[in-house]
């Protein structure tokens, strides 16, 4: 690194403003794609920001979703470019985004951040029947219009009850676990990682208020995990993105 500040040394520019430039010149080129929503792109927003990376967040509708999709190598989104390669996949980008900012990633925390980030995916997995009962029906089933109809949403109001009532605190004891283990402040340590990239947007989400039948205050049984993501929101790269 000092041979090539050398080798782009000029005297007549300051020092501080060749060192920044520098470091731009060297700053991969990262373009996020995904829906005009949180959803699985946030923890990939959260990681650049968290990194200083400068990245390109193309957020594009369903039409322009559907044209896209044959070019697609999974027909998903969201779909991650890393100085000219292409990651389908939201976790493998995650982690090649840390790999050029370790300190997201440190090494000798490496194996509990995978942990977690198992952990965030449980949680999802764990909602998800939650979420298609009202928006992908015939992915449990049921005809294509069941939310429509009063069947459709008392199962919908049945099903995410249940999963508030039973599954919710299981998942929000272990990281409530994980942030005693870690000292209280964040996931794995005194300093944000991508696990916490990871966990923010799905714990969030479920105060939002846009979940029908999941009230705002489910998390509240948990004073760690509401406390944690207040912190996390007021992390420097992240405060104005996140308070906006």
């Amino acid at each position: 690194l000092l041979l090539l500040l050398l080798l782009h040394y000029s005297p007549s520019v300051p020092r501080q403003q060749q060192l920044a430039a520098f470091l731009h010149n060297m700053a991969p080129t990262i373009k996020i794609t995904y829906f005009p929503v949180a959803g699985r792109a946030e923890k990939l927003r959260l990681a650049c920001m968290l990194a200083g990376f400068e990245f390109e967040d193309e957020r594009v509708k369903f039409p322009e979703f559907m044209e896209m999709k044959p070019k697609l190598k999974f027909g998903t989104l969201p779909n991650v470019n890393i100085d000219g390669k292409d990651y389908p996949q939201s976790d493998a980008a995650l982690r090649q985004i840390a790999r050029l900012a370790p300190s997201l990633y440190p090494e000798d925390k490496a194996s509990l951040i995978d942990e977690i980030l198992n952990l965030v995916d449980d949680l999802s997995s764990a909602f998800g029947p939650c979420f298609d009962v009202s928006n992908r029906p015939t992915n449990l089933g049921y005809p294509e219009d069941f939310s429509k109809t009063d069947e459709g949403k008392a199962k919908c109001k049945e099903m995410r009850e249940k999963f508030t009532a039973e599954k919710m605190p299981k998942f929000l004891n272990y990281f409530t676990n994980y942030l005693k283990e870690a000292g209280g402040k964040f996931l794995v340590g005194d300093s944000p990682t991508i696990a916490d990239c990871a966990a923010f947007g799905p714990l969030v989400a479920f105060t939002k208020g846009f979940i029908d039948y999941i009230p705002t205050t489910c998390l509240e049984t948990h004073p760690e995990v509401v406390s944690y993501l207040a912190r996390v929101k007021e992390v420097p790269q992240f405060k104005e993105y996140l308070n906006k």
